[in-house]
């Protein structure tokens, strides 16, 4: 992966993209750190000031409880729909029928019992869970 994002910036249409924002500004990389000393250390005492300054384990606890809330109440909807509208598709069209068709053959090849509905339940258990 990290092979792939360093050669694609390189391949046009993004090597003839300029450096800056919309508004013609020029683009400033964040300056590089400079390590002094071991760097266990360092991040050591990085990690220190920040639990410090974190708050109670209590605080923590509620707000990453809120996070959880607000993900699981955003995120739920749109997986059951796309559920329910994967068994609509199982149910009452013949769609997983047809894109199971290659699997039939493979499976009386492997004999097992009921090869044309184990195919279609495979796929549809790809699908929808």
């Amino acid at each position: 992966m990290s092979l792939y994002l360093m050669i694609l910036p390189k391949l046009p249409p993004l090597s003839s993209k300029k450096h800056s924002y919309h508004t013609g500004t020029k683009i400033e990389l964040a300056p590089e750190i400079v390590v002094e000393g071991p760097l266990f250390k360092q991040a050591l005492s990085k990690a220190v000031h920040r639990a410090e300054n974190a708050g109670s384990p209590l605080t923590l606890a509620k707000r990453s409880f809120l996070l959880a809330f607000d993900l699981a109440v955003s995120m739920y909807p749109a997986i059951m729909l796309v559920g329910a509208l994967g068994l609509a598709l199982v149910e009452f069209t013949p769609v997983f029928q047809i894109l199971s068709l290659p699997l039939v053959p493979l499976f009386e090849l492997l004999q097992l019992p009921e090869a044309e509905k184990a195919s279609v339940a495979l796929f549809a258990h790809f699908f929808i869970g």
